[in-house]
């Protein structure tokens, strides 16, 4: 019976995020900041956070890799699927918010979703939004969005805090 009803919530997930990907224009998808307000407003994650983590993780770049611990900045969408094929079955970090493989395959969606700029903001902030639900709107809870592991989590918030002064 549990495994009907979160087959039910991962559905309508999948069926929220499609239709938030594709209700913005062709412009829309150039536009990451409206992306983002969209995906603040949608999962109650801040703004700031949002953009920070993009930064940190991508510096915005939609078709950045992480392969293994190994980053990739393939020019194109075609360039970045060609590298995510050649190496199936390890670990891949995609996009903007640099999603994890494990996301993709625990939500049923293709990994090459994640190279649609809003797909990945939107998909990032529902992540980081399950984070801060479970640790809280603090340091450690949005650095969850990295690791869990206390080592990693401190160094992730030194990053993140960092990211956020140059905004301000």
């Amino acid at each position: 019976m549990i495994n009907r009803y979160r087959f039910i919530f991962l559905t309508i997930i999948f069926f929220i995020l499609i239709i938030l990907t594709f209700c913005y224009s062709a412009a829309a998808f150039e536009n990451l900041s409206s992306c983002m307000e969209q995906a603040s407003y949608e999962y109650h994650v801040p703004y700031w956070i949002i953009y920070s983590v993009g930064k940190i993780e991508s510096n915005l770049n939609p078709y950045a890799l992480n392969i293994d611990g190994k980053s990739y900045f393939p020019p194109s969408f075609d360039d970045s699927l060609s590298i995510m094929a050649e190496n199936r079955g390890k670990s891949i970090d995609i996009g903007i918010m640099q999603i994890n493989n494990y996301w993709f395959a625990r939500l049923h969606y293709p990994l090459y979703y994640g190279l649609f700029p809003c797909f990945n903001i939107v998909l990032g902030a529902w992540i980081i939004s399950r984070k801060i639900k479970r640790y809280g709107l603090n340091w450690y809870g949005v650095s969850a969005y990295h690791s869990t592991d206390v080592p990693l989590n401190a160094e992730y918030s030194e990053k993140l805090y960092g990211e956020l002064g140059k905004i301000r």
